[in-house]
C-alpha cells in the first residue's frame, strides 16, 4: 500500500476545494483504514462548499469533505476485534462519543459538529472523499453478503439511512405494543441509523455540480 494518497481537500467553507496528494492515514486504536470503492455526493455540498451554509460548525483546520461512503478495511486499529481486512463496509459519518454521559458529543466527520463538539471533530476532522478513509470503528457497518453489488449502488442507499431510522422511530413511539420489523435490509443498523446519517435533508442526489472542482470531484473515477 502507498503512503501516499489523493484526497479532495477544503481549506474553509466558502475556500479553495482542491484535489491533493496527503499522507494516507495512520490507524490509531478503535480506528479502521478503508480503500473507498464509492461516495455519494450530499445533495447540498455545493453551497456547503462555498459557504453559503453558516449554519454548519466544520473543521477548523483543512480537511477532506464527504460524508457517506463504501469501501473495504485496509488495516483495523488497536482495540478493534470483529472488523478484519478484506471486509467490505458502509461508512456514516455520525459518531457519538463513547462516554457513559447524558449528552455526549457528536459530530458527522468531514461535515459539521454538534454544540459542544468542536474537540471531537478535530479529532476526526476528515470525511471520505478520497482513496483511504480513517473512521471510528463505530461509523463502519459491514455489508456481509453484498460483496459482488456494484459499490455505487451501495453508496447511493446512504439517502435512505435517515428517512429509513425515522420511520422505525416513529413505528416504535406511536405503537409500542406492536412488533419491530423482524429483519431490517443488511445495509442499516437500527441503532444508528435512527439517529444517523449526514442531515434531514441529505439526499446524496447524483446531479452535476456547478462549481470546476466539485464537477472534478463527482467525475474521478474511484480508486
Amino acid at each position: 500500500m502507498s503512503r501516499w494518497m489523493k484526497a479532495w481537500r477544503l481549506d474553509r467553507l466558502g475556500g479553495a476545494l482542491a484535489l491533493k496528494e496527503v499522507p494516507v492515514p495512520e490507524p490509531r486504536p478503535g480506528s479502521v483504514l478503508v480503500r473507498m470503492q464509492a461516495v455519494g455526493l450530499l445533495s447540498y455540498l455545493r453551497a456547503y462548499v462555498e459557504g453559503n451554509l453558516p449554519q454548519y460548525n466544520p473543521p477548523k483546520q483543512e480537511f477532506t469533505i464527504g460524508t457517506n461512503g463504501v469501501g473495504v478495511v485496509e488495516v483495523v486499529g488497536r482495540d478493534v476485534w470483529s472488523l478484519k481486512s478484506g471486509r467490505r463496509v458502509a461508512l456514516s459519518p455520525h459518531f457519538v462519543a463513547r462516554e457513559n454521559v447524558d449528552d455526549p458529543a457528536q459530530a458527522l466527520i468531514g461535515l459539521t459538529a454538534g454544540a459542544g463538539s468542536d474537540a471531537m471533530l478535530a479529532d476526526w476532522p476528515d470525511g471520505t472523499l478520497a482513496e483511504y478513509a480513517l473512521v471510528p470503528v463505530e461509523a463502519a457497518t459491514p455489508l456481509d453478503g453484498l460483496e459482488d453489488r456494484d459499490p455505487a449502488e451501495l453508496a447511493v442507499l446512504g439517502r435512505f439511512m435517515v428517512p429509513f431510522g425515522g420511520l422505525l422511530r416513529a413505528r416504535r413511539s406511536s405503537s409500542p405494543a406492536r412488533p419491530a420489523p423482524s429483519a431490517p435490509p443488511p445495509f442499516f443498523s437500527p441503532g444508528r441509523s435512527a439517529q444517523g446519517g449526514s442531515s434531514p435533508r441529505d439526499g446524496m442526489k447524483r446531479r452535476s455540480p456547478k462549481s470546476p472542482a466539485l464537477a472534478a470531484a463527482a467525475s474521478s473515477p474511484s480508486p
